[in-house]
C-alpha cells in the first residue's frame, strides 16, 4: 500500500492552526478508502511560537503522526531536524509556502527522490518578507512535480510565481456533510440570540480590513431590509468600531465555537464574502450551501467556481452587490455538489497521487 506523508507545520492538539489541519482530516479517509496509507509529518508546535510537545511517533485517530525535533519556531514557522532514519514514504505532499518546514521538506525529497506534491494553501502570493529563504525555495518549486491549486483563483497565482500549466493538479477543498441533528431555521436564531424576524445576511470571518466588509457595509440599504450580521474576531479595531456604530439593522457578535458554527450557518438567510483580494477556496461558502444557505460572493472567492449553479450569486461590482442585497427573493437554492463532498476530495487526491507514482520512471520527479 502506497504511503503518502502530508507535511503540515502543525497538528492536533494545535488546532488553532486551523484550516489546512481540517483539511487533512477530511481527505485522509478518501485516501484509505483508495487504497493509500497517509501518515503525518509535523513539528512539535502546539501554539504559535511554542514548540512544547514532545518529538517522536504517536498514533492519533489511526493515523501514524511523526512530530519532527523543533529547532526553532517563529508563529507556525519552524525549522526541524529530519532524522536521516526516517522511513521513506512514497510521497510527500507538503502544505504551505515560505517556511523552514516546507523548504527542508522540498530539499529531503529531492536528495531521497521521492514525489512530491506542494499545496500553498493560499501562501504563495510575495510580500516583503522571508526574501532571504524565498530565493532559496525558487529552484525547488520549479523541481516539484505538482502543484495542488483549489479553485483557477489559485491556479492564476501560481501563474504569477511561474508554475508550469502542466504541473497543476485541481482539486477543491473537501467539505464534511452537516450535522444530521440541525436545528430549524427559528430554533436556530432562538439559540444564538439573533432577531427572530426579517432576513438575516451574515458575514462569518475574521474582522479584517482586507475581507471586503467596508464595500458591504457601504452597499447595505439598511434595516428595511432586515439585519446585517458580522461575526468573527476582530483583526482590525478601527473596522469593529465601524461596524458597531453603523446604526439599526447591523449587528457585531463574538467568534463561535467549531461546533455552533453549522448552526450560525442555518440562522442565517444568507452569507456575504466579498474579499478585495483573491481568496483562493472560501471554505465558509461551501460550508453555507451545505446546510442551505445561500452566498453572495464576488469573483475573487474560488469556491464560486466549484458552486455554480448551486446556491451562490457572483456579484462583479458595487452595484451588483447592493441589488443581491436588497433582493432576497432572488437568492438560489442552496445545496453542496456531490464533487465537493470530503470522501469524493479524498477520491479524487488519490487517483492524482496514483498516476503521478504511475507516471515517475528511475526517480525523475518530472
Amino acid at each position: 500500500m502506497p504511503r503518502i506523508a502530508f507535511v503540515i507545520h502543525a497538528w492536533t492538539p494545535a488546532d488553532a492552526f486551523g484550516g489546512p489541519i481540517s483539511k487533512v482530516r477530511r481527505l485522509i479517509p478518501g485516501l484509505r478508502a483508495n487504497g493509500f496509507e497517509p501518515e503525518i509529518w509535523t513539528t512539535t508546535l502546539s501554539a504559535p511560537s511554542t514548540a512544547d510537545l514532545a518529538a517522536g511517533e504517536s498514533e492519533l485517530d489511526g493515523v501514524r503522526v511523526r512530530r519532527l525535533p523543533t529547532l526553532y519556531a517563529r508563529r507556525w514557522s519552524a525549522l526541524v531536524r529530519i532524522p536521516r532514519d526516517l522511513p521513506d514514504p512514497n510521497g510527500l505532499h507538503i502544505l504551505g509556502a515560505w517556511t523552514g518546514l516546507s523548504y527542508q521538506a522540498m530539499l529531503h525529497a529531492r536528495q531521497r527522490g521521492l514525489a512530491v506534491a506542494w499545496e500553498p494553501c493560499g501562501m504563495l502570493v510575495e510580500s516583503g518578507r522571508h526574501q532571504g529563504l524565498k530565493r532559496m525555495m525558487r529552484p525547488l518549486h520549479r523541481w516539484m512535480a505538482r502543484h495542488a491549486v483549489v479553485s483557477w483563483t489559485s491556479r492564476r497565482e501560481a501563474q504569477e510565481a511561474a508554475v508550469r500549466p502542466s504541473r497543476y493538479w485541481l482539486r477543491p477543498n473537501p467539505i464534511p456533510a452537516p450535522p444530521s441533528n440541525l436545528p430549524t431555521r427559528a430554533q436556530a436564531r432562538s439559540e444564538l440570540g439573533l432577531p427572530a424576524t426579517g432576513p438575516i445576511v451574515g458575514y462569518l470571518g475574521r474582522i479584517a480590513a482586507r475581507k471586503g466588509i467596508r464595500r458591504v457595509l457601504a452597499q447595505w440599504p439598511g434595516p428595511t431590509c432586515g439585519t446585517l450580521l458580522f461575526t468573527g474576531p476582530v483583526e482590525d479595531l478601527g473596522l469593529a468600531q465601524q461596524i458597531d456604530a453603523a446604526g439599526s439593522g447591523v449587528l457585531r457578535t463574538p467568534p463561535l465555537p467549531a461546533e455552533a458554527v453549522p448552526i450560525w450557518m442555518r440562522a442565517v438567510d444568507c452569507l456575504v464574502l466579498t474579499p478585495d483580494y483573491g481568496e483562493n477556496f472560501g471554505n465558509v461558502v461551501a460550508e453555507a450551501v451545505a446546510v442551505g444557505t445561500p452566498a453572495i460572493v464576488s469573483e475573487a472567492v474560488g469556491a464560486a467556481e466549484w458552486l455554480n449553479g448551486a446556491g451562490v450569486v457572483v456579484v462583479r461590482n458595487d452595484q451588483e452587490l447592493a441589488r443581491a442585497l436588497r433582493t432576497p427573493e432572488a437568492w438560489p437554492p442552496a445545496h453542496l455538489p456531490d464533487e465537493l463532498r470530503a470522501e469524493a476530495v479524498g477520491a479524487r487526491l488519490a487517483a492524482q497521487w496514483r498516476d503521478l507514482l504511475a507516471a515517475r520512471h528511475g526517480g525523475s520527479n518530472r
